[in-house]
């Protein structure tokens, strides 16, 4: 996984490799993800706990992947003429937070799922992801946009997109993740 941040940081970033390489090895991608999984009353922590293994408000267990309902969605996927890869729904996730997901993608896949996969893998409204995540969308995101460009700055880079800002902090949250709680 961290070969596959380095790689999303290197095509997302647009610098050169030697500059992402030094940038990775200077910036804390790690601490940074720990800032987005903590920061805030919106944060990751508030659903998945201090521990990753869920609060009443969500119950996925960050520990299990297999438990993740982006691969019970992949997993459900395969076989039908259409497929997602759960990194790629992930990241979506993190970045433009559960409504959004449900709205824009889930329609066109939900008749590609048999009615018992629906009922057994997804929540009550039918949809795969609680629609309370807000993902980096929520009240936090001023505070970790500045730390980003902070970083970027401290480092001699370029200021930063938005774009580049999002795809940094939603790579460093999946750093933390696998770091801190997949077993």
């Amino acid at each position: 996984m961290l070969l596959k941040v380095s790689i999303f940081l290197v095509c997302l970033v647009g610098v050169s490799e030697a500059v992402i390489a030094q940038q990775v090895n200077q910036i804390n991608m790690v601490e940074l993800g720990k800032q987005v999984y903590e920061t805030g009353g919106e944060s990751c922590r508030s659903c998945h706990g201090a521990d990753g293994k869920g609060t009443g408000r969500a119950r996925v267990s960050l520990a299990d992947p297999g438990s993740w309902k982006s691969m019970k969605l992949q997993m459900a996927l395969q076989g039908s003429n259409l497929s997602v890869d759960s990194d790629e729904v992930l990241k979506d996730l993190i970045l433009e937070g559960a409504r959004n997901w449900n709205q824009e993608n889930f329609g066109g896949l939900k008749s590609h799922l048999t009615e018992s996969v629906v009922g057994q893998h997804f929540g009550d409204n039918g949809l795969p992801f609680d629609e309370d995540m807000v993902g980096l969308g929520g009240s936090n995101k001023k505070v970790l946009a500045r730390n980003v460009m902070r970083m970027f700055r401290a480092q001699g880079l370029p200021r930063p997109t938005s774009k580049e800002i999002d795809n940094v902090l939603t790579s460093a949250v999946l750093l933390f993740i696998e770091e801190e709680f997949v077993e």
